[in-house]
Formats: C-alpha cells, structure tokens, sequence
C-alpha cells in the first residue's frame, strides 16, 4: 500500500470506526478518537498499545503494557468515543457542534503513541469469565 505523505488511513472495526490519534507524545492532549457506526456497549472493546513490526508493513507485535477496557456505556451512532491518556473523570457531554462525546480517562503517567512505529490496536470481545481470587491458607 503506498500512501502519499499526510494521508491518513481510516479503519472500521465492527461498531468503532478509528478516527486518529491526537497529540501523541503531549500528556495533557494526547488522545484516540473513535466515531460509533453502530450502536453497541463499549465494555466489548480494548484499545491496546502497539508498534509496527520490524518484519513487515502488516503484522505488530502488543507493548504488553498498554491495555484499556471500556466500561459499560451504551453509545449511538454517529457518537464519538475519545481515550485520553492521561488522569481525569469519565464523561459524557455535547461538543461546539452538537455531537455526543464520550470521553474516558487512561490514566497513565506518561504518553503511550511516542514513537514513529506505534500503533492503535482495536480488540472486540465477545465473551469473557470472572474468576474470584481466594486466600490459600499457607502450609506449615
């Protein structure tokens, strides 16, 4: 795929369809910004931080380090789903032009798209168990 310079792919993943990353390598400004094509709850998406693998344009390799699960929120189409990394409060308002943001806060210390050879992964989950964790009572 050979693409002129600042031409940007857009990617559609079932119902979230990657829009950009914002700021990358700016704490305070970085952000992954998603449009809803369809509505669904989010709790079925992860956004992992990844990086382009040295052996070819269409493999990556995960950070193992850089996961986010959306909570439960029920979205529309049409809506926009923005990832900060940084510290804040979730929330949901209406943007300058009367569109319905969902912002979610990461809360990590430091950027996560740094690098020329990172990349945004979009993981769809269909189905997942809980385990509680017990106590072992220690031998003697």
């Amino acid at each position: 795929m050979n693409l002129k310079p600042g031409s940007r792919i857009v990617f559609h993943f079932g119902s979230l369809r990657f829009v950009k990353v914002a700021r990358r390598g700016n704490l305070d400004k970085e952000r992954v910004i998603f449009r809803v094509k369809v509505a669904e709850d989010l709790i079925k998406f992860v956004v992992v931080g990844m990086r382009k693998s040295r052996t070819g344009e269409k493999t990556a390799t995960d950070l193992n380090r850089d996961f986010y699960w959306f909570p439960s929120r029920e979205v529309k189409k049409d809506d926009f789903v923005v990832l900060w990394t940084k510290e804040g409060e979730n929330r949901t308002y209406l943007n300058k032009s009367g569109d319905t943001v969902h912002a979610f806060y990461w809360g990590k210390p430091a950027p996560v798209w740094t690098g020329e050879t990172d990349m945004v992964g979009l993981l769809r989950i269909s189905g997942w168990n809980l385990f509680s964790v017990e106590q072992e009572e220690e031998e003697e």
